[in-house]
């Protein structure tokens, strides 16, 4: 661990009755925030992020949601 970088993230993913472009645009800067993060650092990703985009909820456990796909 002594060479090891850590990179950690709080976040709190937006609610039902927030305009879905909000909804959006928090996952976009999440997965942007999280692909600028060089291969081989650590991360821990901590928060509420049981929101979701659209209609449908779907959850998205162990992954990172990318448009509507959940990717783990």
């Amino acid at each position: 661990m002594e060479q090891d970088t850590f990179n950690v993230i709080s976040a709190y993913a937006p609610q039902v009755g927030l305009e879905e472009h909000l909804k959006v645009k928090f996952w976009e800067e999440l997965e942007g925030l999280i692909q600028d993060i060089p291969l081989g650092e650590k991360i821990f990703l901590g928060g509420d992020l049981n929101g979701h985009v659209g209609s449908v909820s779907r959850a998205c456990m162990g992954g990172m949601v990318s448009g509507d796909k959940c990717r783990g």
